[in-house]
């Protein structure tokens, strides 16, 4: 009974989430899904740093409707993607989130003020790509990511700043 509890949590941590990314007439379609946890966000990054160097579209939406969860390293990647979006697109991006905890968690981080919301995804993109998961989800690189992430996270507001500050006074010590 103990082994099946253990290989329970396990499996629970085990689990990740996944992401994909489709593209059509112009609009960028990152789509969340499941627990998006710490583990995936190296490649997200990586990933968007491609987006940014491309350039290769006009909007960008993340659709969050399938997505169980998303820890705060993630959403330090949205809040850079949002940056990028309004500065170079000269919009807001659009984030798709029918999730009523998922929701709470966007708003409490200000996320909500960097994003335009909807339920639906506006787009009739179908074809998706799955990302694959980053090699250096390791040592120094994991840590840049992160601290990268979170410092996003702390620009957007007081409450942020202070929350993060322990945080990141931590990931600064492994740069």
């Amino acid at each position: 009974m103990v082994q099946t509890a253990i290989k329970e949590v396990f499996e629970v941590i085990e689990e990740q989430g996944e992401i994909q990314y489709g593209e059509k007439d112009g609009v960028m379609v990152l789509r969340l899904i499941g627990a998006v946890r710490y583990t995936t966000c190296c490649s997200l990054s990586n990933f968007v740093a491609e987006l940014f160097e491309r350039h290769s579209f006009e909007k960008i939406v993340i659709d969050l409707t399938r997505a169980e969860s998303i820890d705060s390293t993630n959403l330090g990647i949205l809040a850079k993607i949002a940056k990028y979006a309004d500065t170079k697109l000269q919009h807001k991006p659009l984030l798709v989130c029918d999730n009523p905890a998922i929701k709470e968690v966007i708003a409490s981080m200000g996320i909500d003020e960097i994003y335009r919301y909807s339920l639906d995804c506006e787009t009739d993109c179908k074809v998706f790509n799955k990302l694959a998961n980053a090699v250096e989800n390791n040592g120094l690189n994991l840590n840049k990511v992160m601290l990268d992430a979170h410092q996003e996270l702390s620009i957007l507001n007081d409450k942020n700043r202070d929350e993060f500050e322990g945080v990141l006074e931590v990931l600064q010590g492994g740069v």
